[in-house]
């Protein structure tokens, strides 16, 4: 997670996008618990080891439908993730040493847009806004870099 990477001394900043933004004692889903789930919630599947998986109607539809992405919704390049990682207390929230950008992906399906700007505004972060779904560096890459 990056609010935990971003504290290595490599790091001079931070650059969340269309990301969980927890403080130290927090996880991304005590982020999360506080509002309705987002729509993509519907479409994810554990796996019997704890793996989180989309199904292939959730990355077309929740993940990443916008144009430009067609070529990345098969998934594969999300991977699965480890459901108990969501569970995960921050222990070094580096968003408090570092200077932070924010990118609102404001179609986002996986993390609801409203608490995106409110993690953004709660850290402090410069905010951008774009147009687009969860995967906001693959159909907006230029503004992203920007």
């Amino acid at each position: 997670m990056i609010t935990e990477a971003g504290a290595d001394d490599k790091v001079s900043a931070l650059v969340f996008v269309a990301a969980f933004a927890p403080d130290v004692g927090e996880s991304s889903n005590d982020l999360g618990s506080g509002g309705p789930p987002p729509p993509g919630a519907a479409n994810i599947r554990p796996d019997k080891a704890g793996f989180l998986y989309l199904t292939p109607e959730g990355v077309a539809r929740d993940f990443a439908p916008i144009s430009g992405c067609a070529d990345k919704r098969d998934g594969s390049h999300a991977g699965p993730i480890f459901g108990k990682a969501f569970d995960e207390k921050v222990t070094n929230a580096a968003w408090k040493i570092k200077p932070s950008w924010f990118i609102v992906a404001e179609k986002d399906r996986m993390i609801q847009p409203e608490l995106e700007r409110a993690m953004a505004k709660k850290i402090g972060a410069s905010m951008t806004a774009l147009p687009t779904s969860h995967v906001a560096m693959l159909s907006r890459p230029k503004e992203v870099a920007q």
